[in-house]
């Protein structure tokens, strides 16, 4: 009988719609326009954490290409390579139609030229563990899922800090070099 119950239930939830990106209104395109503004002035003055903020913010406003682009190559000037690179690849993804504006069509034919160009400089960290098998390993802090340890995972260049622990043993840190 329950799993009847959570069969129905799971076949009503996949029957639901999803929920749709709300549609932007004229002060959200407006204030998008604003923040894609301040972006490219802080990204001409190489002030790429403040770009990367306004262009992130647009983007959840109204979402297209062009921002998209602009914050991959925010990201790419903060050092944070992984981040642009699937930017870049999200643009890819998603495409354009013929119709689309011009700038949209650039957008896309920028993401993969800058794609084709960031590729090599991403950098490339592999853990292996080999005992205790079901450690929690972080990379700079960030979890890294158990389907990632033992094969190679994007990584920035430079020098995270591996660590690894489980429950009764000592926990392990180690900082690497990690180039493109």
């Amino acid at each position: 009988m329950k799993l009847v119950a959570l069969c129905l239930g799971l076949v009503c939830a996949l029957a639901l719609p999803l929920p749709a990106r709300a549609e932007p209104n004229e002060a959200d395109r407006a204030t998008a326009r604003a923040l894609a503004l301040e972006g490219h002035g802080a990204l001409e003055k190489k002030d790429y954490k403040t770009a990367a903020d306004r262009f992130g913010r647009a983007d959840q406003l109204v979402h297209a290409p062009t921002l998209v682009v602009d914050l991959a190559r925010s990201l790419q000037g903060l050092g944070r390579f992984v981040e642009a690179h699937e930017k870049y690849e999200l643009v890819l993804r998603e495409g354009v139609t013929s119709t689309a504006p011009k700038s949209w069509l650039r957008a896309l034919e920028d993401a993969k030229k800058e794609l084709d160009a960031l590729k090599p400089r991403l950098g490339w960290v592999t853990v292996i563990l080999k005992e205790p098998l079901e450690a929690t390993v972080k990379i700079d802090g960030v979890l890294v899922p158990a389907a990632a340890v033992g094969v190679k995972r994007a990584a920035d260049p430079g020098f995270p800090k591996i660590t690894v622990s489980a429950a009764g043993y000592e926990t392990f840190e180690q900082t690497l070099p990690v180039g493109p």
